[in-house]
């Protein structure tokens, strides 16, 4: 018997999947693009999660751990040996019941210091770490502020071009309106609609480098690039030079102790290959059971390796040198750090010159430039091309502004880093307390 057919009940079923289907389908824009705005990031909540979730810091602590299990290892002695010798036993007798039994516990010794030494390593070692995850989180901290001020930099170019694109479009409103009152030749729209074209694609393009800039910061908390935004402001160079100190002797970076760490843990390692160059002495306590005689007895041995072939001398030759290594490299590395504050402020300095020429002097001109020049077209004094050259003059000195203050942050940035300021680095703002720098 079949079942009748009921229409009624497929059309509720496919109701019931359409509305499915639209409750899965993602949210629109009023245009009908998905939007790729994303998630409004602020410096404050970039470093929060930067320092819960960055990855490199998470490695460097677990780093620690492991470094302090190797202090639990290193003071402890050799585990002692328990040995069984039975002998005396022919195949023809019960070999069972007629042989010598020797049960024995042998214990190793150290003659030297070699464990006392080991445990200093160790311990030196776990500083080491230490010390590296603090200049973990100071370089995770200076690469985020570092990707933020690009960000926002790509951010202010985008902003850039949408003016210049205003601009050039009321430039051509301004050409089109003369054009319309026969006073200019239709020829003269050309260069203006080209103009036009040229900052839609600037736009285009600023556009998509700010989104790919705003998207990389994800992934100093760990997270894979998604869409977002920044929020926030560049700092003025000279407000970010007036912060910094005339001198600096970054003694307290964790750069600069980095090398201080391995160079004791150099020393450490050569001390513990200097004790291992002692053997350490073997002393066996054991019963004897003597079968033949029906007697027992207690065994006492010792025994010590001959260092006549083996004297550790290679391991010992090869720990000073890596102490010497570590020297050497720990002298390039202050030199370097240095040399990288200096050229730090070098740089801020030049921005800075360059912003307040710009800013103040360069930028007012080209602004007056425009206005003239717009005045100008309009009295039929000046033609298209004069107006196109003043408003590609104001965009430059624009854009010379912008990356001014772009590298002055990053020059800021780059000197606090280098210097061991992880105070002033995690502070949006730039009057944080200079610790790690010496005046």
């Amino acid at each position: 018997m079949t079942r009748p057919f009921r229409p009624l009940s497929r059309l509720f079923w496919l109701a019931l999947l359409v509305a499915f289907l639209a409750l899965q389908t993602p949210s629109t824009t009023a245009l009908g693009a998905p939007s790729s705005e994303g998630e409004s990031v602020t410096l404050a909540v970039a470093l929060e999660r930067t320092m819960k979730s960055n990855p490199t810091i998470q490695a460097a602590t677990w780093a620690i751990r492991e470094a302090e299990g190797g202090v639990t290892q290193a003071g402890l002695w050799p585990n002692p040996e328990l040995g069984l010798e039975y002998e005396d036993f022919g195949l023809t007798r019960p070999w069972l019941t007629d042989g010598d039994v020797t049960i024995s516990v042998h214990q190793a010794f150290p003659l030297s210091n070699r464990i006392t030494a080991a445990r200093d390593a160790a311990r030196i070692r776990v500083k080491r770490h230490g010390v590296m995850k603090e200049l973990n989180v100071l370089d995770a901290v200076a690469g985020l502020r570092q990707e933020f001020v690009v960000a926002l930099g790509a951010r202010e170019r985008t902003v850039l071009a949408s003016q210049a694109l205003e601009l050039a479009e009321s430039m051509r409103e301004l050409v089109l309106a003369r054009v319309e009152a026969g006073d200019l030749p239709e020829s003269q729209l050309d260069p203006l609609d080209a103009e036009v074209v040229m900052a839609r694609l600037e736009l285009d393009g600023a556009r998509r480098e700010s989104a790919i800039a705003a998207s990389r910061l994800a992934s100093w908390w760990g997270d894979d690039a998604r869409a977002m935004t920044v929020e926030g402001t560049l700092h003025q160079p000279d407000q970010l030079l007036a912060s910094l100190p005339d001198s600096a002797l970054p003694s307290k970076s964790p750069r600069v102790q980095v090398y201080e760490q391995m160079a004791r843990e150099a020393r450490a390692i050569r001390d513990l290959e200097d004790a291992s160059a002692t053997p350490d002495l073997n002393l066996g306590l054991g019963y004897r059971g003597i079968s033949s005689f029906d007697e027992s007895a207690l065994v006492v041995s010792f025994s010590i390796p001959l260092p006549l072939v083996d004297r550790n001398q290679g391991r010992r030759d090869s720990a000073r040198a890596a102490q010497r290594r570590v020297e050497f490299e720990a002298q390039a590395g202050g030199a370097e750090i240095m040399r990288a504050i200096f050229e730090a402020r070098q740089r801020l300095e030049g921005a800075t010159q360059r912003w307040q020429m710009v800013h103040q002097e360069l930028r007012p001109a080209m602004q007056r430039s425009v206005e003239s020049a717009r005045l100008g077209f309009q009295a039929g004094e000046l033609g298209t091309l004069a107006l196109l050259e003043a408003k590609r003059a104001l965009m430059k000195a624009s854009r010379l502004e912008l990356e001014a203050l772009v590298e002055a942050n990053l020059a800021w940035i780059r000197w606090n880093k280098m210097a061991g300021n992880l105070d002033a680095l995690m502070s949006p703002s730039i009057a944080a307390t200079q610790t790690g720098v010496s005046e």
